[in-house]
């Protein structure tokens, strides 16, 4: 653990996970590697935030693996995890490998700030 430091400093940006989610038998359902996915999209939401004011993520399953280390045949089925569990919304969809889709992240993550979890 690091000692309490003034001049510490984290590289980089980092995900918060709300305690409620975390807690939810909605998380709780979700494979761990479908976990990875939702933390490697969360964190690209959240760096993203600047550029798109809306709310959405626009990515694709190549984006994803390249960011979790996780194949992509388990990308693709955590991403129909999420999506079956209301983890995301699908606005735009995307061809294969060609154009990129746009999510919506349900739940706290929202640009304008926290907001309530409801499953």
């Amino acid at each position: 653990m690091a000692k309490n430091n003034k001049n510490y400093s984290i590289n980089g940006g980092f995900v918060v996970l709300p305690d409620d989610t975390i807690r939810s038998n909605q998380w709780k359902s979700l494979t761990a590697s479908t976990r990875c996915v939702y933390i490697a999209m969360l964190t690209e939401f959240i760096r993203d935030k600047n550029t798109n004011p809306m709310n959405e993520l626009t990515i694709d399953h190549d984006d994803i693996e390249e960011i979790s280390g996780i194949a992509h045949s388990t990308v693709v089925r955590a991403m129909r995890e999420l999506k079956d569990k209301n983890f995301l919304k699908i606005k735009q969809k995307g061809s294969f490998r060609r154009h990129k889709s746009t999510y919506t992240i349900n739940g706290r993550y929202t640009h304008s700030g926290c907001e309530d979890v409801r499953w």
